[in-house]
């Protein structure tokens, strides 16, 4: 709302819950259950289900008040964007691909995560290229509003700052190329450097102990049982109780 104005952030609103129902609908012809990792996994690709109808509603919004036609500016938007929202959201979700890949108990353990995470970047692709392109086209408006809440709030210098670095980038490209590439082969480098592990280490200084009966004892028996084993525990002198036992 605050970049977009009100009414298109709405329109892009409306992609979150059918993006889901999307998910929620590949879910059950592939036999995915709703689970903790699949909910979380919807949770995850919250925050990129948005950037495709976010990028869509933007560019119709921005033709439209250049004076083109809603049929218009709905055809040059699609035709000038598919190609590279659908290499960016291929990009993404061959980035889950190996955990869907991982062998074994883990595979198996996370692997609804990134499934789920998938299904929501392809629905946001069909979702923003169909319903999320028309309701632009359909709401948006040929002249350009004043309100702030029509319209988005401007930020004057950090649009020239922009400008001026996307400039100094094209003017020299090679130096851009070399001085963003450093990120990523530090980041190669410091992986090898890297602890490799599934989870973090979670043991603590505790046991538990669990006591099995025959099913005809008594409640009083067991109860009886269980005492004397707390009370030997008691004895030693290396086992503590916690604060309320």
């Amino acid at each position: 709302m605050l970049t977009l104005g009100l009414r298109n952030a709405i329109i892009v609103a409306i992609s979150l819950p059918l993006t889901a129902l999307f998910t929620l609908t590949c879910m059950k012809y592939t036999g995915l259950p709703i689970h903790q990792m699949s909910v979380t996994g919807l949770v995850v690709a919250l925050g990129i289900m948005v950037d495709n109808a976010i990028v869509i509603v933007d560019a119709i919004a921005q033709r439209r008040q250049q004076g083109m036609t809603k049929l218009e500016a709905v055809s040059k938007t699609l035709h000038h964007l598919w190609l590279p929202l659908a290499g960016s959201t291929i990009t993404t979700m061959l980035a889950f691909a190996p955990i869907v890949l991982m062998p074994g108990a883990a595979g198996e353990f996370v692997g609804g995560i990134a499934i789920s995470v998938m299904f929501a970047l392809l629905g946001s692709y069909i979702i923003s290229h169909t319903i999320i392109a028309g309701l632009a086209s359909r709401f948006s408006r040929s002249e350009k509003p004043s309100a702030w809440y029509q319209q988005g709030m401007a930020f004057p210098k950090t649009s020239q700052a922009f400008t001026a670095s996307l400039r100094f980038a094209l003017q020299r490209p090679i130096l851009t190329a070399v001085v963003i590439g450093i990120l990523p082969v530090a980041g190669f480098f410091a992986a090898g450097k890297m602890t490799e592990q599934f989870f973090p280490p979670s043991d603590r200084d505790m046991f538990q102990l669990e006591v099995y009966l025959a099913p005809h004892v008594s409640i009083e028996n067991t109860l009886a049982q269980v005492t004397l084993i707390d009370n030997k525990l008691q004895k030693i002198d290396d086992i503590s109780r916690p604060p309320g036992l």
